[in-house]
């Protein structure tokens, strides 16, 4: 089916998992397409099922049995589609990491913004077994040694750093949040410290040599012997150092095999020179070159060979009389003081390195090894940084813990909407307008009408509309251009004392009997006949708090004078933390002044995180707007105060990360971690993603291979419904008004007012028009509005029943697929054979 081309499929929802969300456009406007664009290509059901009553229907007497018999194909066909509705993506799980140490401490996670340096810079045998603290023992030469010595591994200020931002390393410049490791800017230091330092004798190289020559010292896990040394420390000291997985003796003629990994190796001694003392082998068939102490050889399939002491028995030449200790998978280690890091006696690609020793002639205190990538290095969500000297331990990037919630403008034409679900999880939608008064004006709220004048913000409108009322919050008035009843249906954002926003709207003021009707528009609430003192600010009780109003009949005017209980300027919070403050922002000096309606979005500690304007695109985001005063479209105006990088390399829609510095740190810059999503085309579309929680990355250092990962099944998201609004609605709440989301209409234009009124504007067929035993499935584009509907119905009840299976069969299965095409099918109910 098409279907699975809109959405994916991840799990079906029980029916009360249904969740909120806006609609697709008529990109899906025929039956084959559904549950589309009743179930969105987010995977959310965002329509009403509407059952008929017939109540209205003078005509008509209701069937009881038949009305009920509606209501359970209204069940059947809204369990359907809400088994359909499913998140668009799967979370993934939950990711357990073991045999690594997470780099975080107790109250200091690592967030955006941040690098492993200001977490924690320096680890080492509490967090690594690699890192133990070990002993130099030794009896070579012409000095003893037994001291301890420790292991450090500290990491830089400004690498590692938890970023959000684009990829520059791919062709594709993907935008995403990364581990960050810029180039030229140093990673890390290692460094071995010696208590009381190494003595050796520095008479003579001879001296030098001798006393390290064949000593072994561990270092990150790995046992090395140390096969050269010479120089001073702090001058030209340098020193040879090897190890290999397989570490073996073997004879002069002699053959042996040996395994490596998952291959095995027949190692044969060619022959032990008594006057070079160096050794040749032979390694499954192939002949190495003469190798002293120290040297390596690469054998054809890259496995190194390494020899690590030659022991000529110049007495005899009998087999295995001459001994060699060699290494299979050998690594050459070479430390040469002010120099790069040599191993195998190349330098490392793609990194700079350094190596110091301190100490003096004589005495060796330490020894630090610094590594700073030579190309930016970009660590996604699942990718490792192996440390690129030794190979010991690993940095691994799991992804970024968060929870988020949506918070979402668009605009179209000279409307525009902010989406977001309020502080107990309802949906609240404010709209916003473009005035036609002064020209270039954005407001809250919806178009008013000729004779009512609103004040909003300090600037009065006197908009000529057709329908509705604007917005206003605390401050904000609406006058009546003959009688204060004029300001009916005004709506008011009311905000509790903890931070609950709500819509409401005035539905009667009683100018005889001093009365006054509210109706919460969020949840769907109503107040009839609450008492108010003409011209002084009357306490109206509602369940979110005591509102005032002043209802001034003589000056035929409405203010709220205390509507906004939270904090000034119509502040509210969201359903994770987020607190959301509108206004209006003056773009221009000048006498005819524009205004953009304005959105902050700030964390609960009152960080200010961005500012959104939404203006009109004929007149000037800027000051000294020289424009004609025509009026254009609703635009938004991205905060130029963040970063922003388009999703891939030439795509319209761009990304950013919160900028506001959110931490304690001095100097460290710590985000909140809200991403914001932005179409820089169209300019029509704005989504902030709010976590619940401050953002932070899981990253891990480790042993390599060590870390090993699970992940449990993922969970789908799910936003329940609001039960006091729901999705199931009867005819008779649109008495007044359109629907304001898509319909499934269950019922003909006998018993469904809204079937009828679309029959009536010749949209579907008529009451004569359903003939005995047929059923009607038809799908229309803009019915209300640009709201679409999907008519179910029959001839009679029984019909009706038929059509619901069908449409119900359809979306969860595919069944019926012959009767599911086009806009519209009539069809018999017994033979299931169309008729048209």
């Amino acid at each position: 089916m098409e279907i699975k081309k809109a959405i994916k499929r991840i799990a079906a929802l029980a029916g009360g998992a249904i969740m909120a969300g806006a609609t697709l456009a008529g990109a899906f406007a025929a039956l084959e397409n559904l549950p589309h664009p009743f179930v969105t290509e987010d995977g959310v059901f965002d329509a009403y099922v509407v059952v008929g009553t017939a109540t209205w229907n003078t005509e008509m007497v209701p069937n009881p049995a038949g009305l009920a018999q509606d209501v359970a194909v209204a069940i059947d066909v809204a369990t359907a589609f809400g088994q359909k509705a499913t998140t668009a993506a799967e979370t993934g799980g939950a990711e357990t990491v073991t045999g690594g140490v997470q780099i975080k401490v107790p109250g200091d996670d690592f967030n955006y913004g941040e690098d492993i340096h200001d977490i924690d810079d320096i680890y080492s045998d509490g967090d690594l077994n690699i890192l133990a603290d070990g002993k130099y023992v030794e009896s070579k030469g012409n000095t003893r040694n037994n001291v301890e010595y420790s292991q450090k591994l500290t990491f830089s200020d400004g690498s590692g750093q938890l970023v959000f931002q684009k990829n520059t390393e791919t062709d594709d410049e993907k935008t995403d949040s990364y581990l960050y490791f810029p180039d030229g800017t140093q990673l890390f230091t290692y460094k071995v410290t010696f208590t009381g330092g190494v003595d050796y004798d520095a008479t003579s190289a001879t001296t030098i040599k001798n006393d390290f020559d064949g000593t072994t010292i561990t270092l990150l896990g790995q046992k090395y012997t140390i096969s050269s040394a010479s120089g001073a420390p702090g001058t030209d000291f340098k020193l040879e150092l090897l190890s290999g997985e397989v570490e073996a003796t073997q004879g002069e003629y002699t053959t042996q095999t040996y395994t490596l990994g998952d291959k095995t190796y027949e190692v044969e001694v060619l022959i032990v020179s008594d006057d070079t003392a160096t050794v040749k082998f032979k390694i499954n068939g192939e002949t190495t070159d003469a190798l002293g102490e120290g040297d390596t050889y690469t054998l054809s399939d890259g496995t190194e060979v390494g020899v690590r002491e030659v022991l000529p028995n110049e007495g005899s030449e009998a087999a295995g009389a001459d001994q060699v200790t060699f290494y299979l998978g050998a690594q050459k280690l070479t430390l040469e003081d002010g120099k790069e890091v040599k191993v195998n006696d190349e330098e490392i690609d793609g990194w700079t390195t350094q190596v110091t020793f301190s100490g003096s002639s004589g005495e060796l205190d330490s020894v630090s090894i610094t590594a700073t990538p030579d190309d930016n290095i970009f660590l996604e969500a699942g990718d490792k940084l192996v440390d690129p000297i030794f190979g010991a331990w690993e940095i691994y990037f799991s992804g970024i813990e968060k929870s988020t919630e949506e918070i979402k403008i668009t605009t179209s034409g000279d409307d525009g909407t902010l989406k977001v679900n309020n502080l107990n999880g309802a949906e609240l939608s404010i709209p916003m307008y473009l005035s036609d008064d002064s020209g270039g004006t954005v407001t809250f709220g919806d178009e008013v009408v000729s004779t009512v004048k609103i004040t909003q913000g300090g600037q009065a409108f006197t908009t000529a509309g057709t329908a509705g009322h604007m917005l206003i919050k605390d401050g904000d008035s609406c006058t009546g251009g003959s009688a204060v009843t004029e300001c009916e249906d005004l709506k008011l954002l009311v905000v509790g004392s903890g931070g609950e926003a709500r819509i409401f709207e005035i539905k009667d003021i009683d100018t005889t009997n001093n009365k006054i009707d509210l109706k919460d528009l969020t949840t769907g609430k109503t107040w009839e006949d609450l008492d108010y003192t003409d011209g002084a600010a009357s306490n109206l009780a509602l369940d979110i708090g005591t509102i005032q109003l002043t209802i001034d009949e003589a000056g035929k005017s409405v203010t709220a004078t205390d509507i906004n209980l939270y904090s000034a300027n119509a502040a509210f919070k969201t359903s994770g933390s987020g607190v959301i403050t509108l206004s209006l922002t003056d773009l221009d000096t000048g006498a005819d002044e524009d205004y953009a309606a304005t959105v902050s979005l700030a964390d609960d500690n009152s960080h200010t995180l961005t500012t959104v304007k939404v203006y009109d695109d004929d007149r000037s985001i800027t000051a000294n707007d020289t424009s004609d005063g025509t009026n254009g479209e609703l635009k938004i105006a991205k905060d130029t105060s963040l970063t922003w990088h388009p999703e891939e390399k030439d795509s319209d829609t761009y990304w950013a990360l919160d900028a506001t510095d959110v931490g304690s740190k001095a100097g460290v810059n710590e985000y909140y971690g809200v991403l914001f999503k932005y179409d820089n085309e169209d300019k029509d579309d704005w989504t902030a993603y709010y976590p619940e929680e401050q953002a932070y990355a899981k990253v891990y250092l480790s042993e390599t291979g060590k870390l090993t990962t699970t992940t449990t099944s993922g969970a789908v998201n799910v936003n329940y419904i609001d039960v006091t609004t729901g999705v199931s609605r009867v005819d008779t709440d649109f008495d007044t008004a359109v629907p304001d989301k898509p319909v499934i209409l269950v019922g003909g234009p006998a018993v469904n007012k809204l079937v009828y009124n679309l029959a009536e504007e010749g949209k579907t067929q008529g009451v004569a028009d359903y003939a005995e035993n047929t059923a009607l499935i038809q799908y229309i584009e803009d019915a209300f509005g640009t709201n679409d509907a999907l008519i179910i119905a029959g001839h009679m009840a029984k019909d009706t029943q038929k059509a619901g299976k069908v449409v119900a069969g359809y979306v969860l299965n595919g069944q019926f697929s012959d009767l599911m095409q086009g806009n519209k099918v009539v069809f018999d109910t017994e033979t299931m054979a169309k008729v048209e």
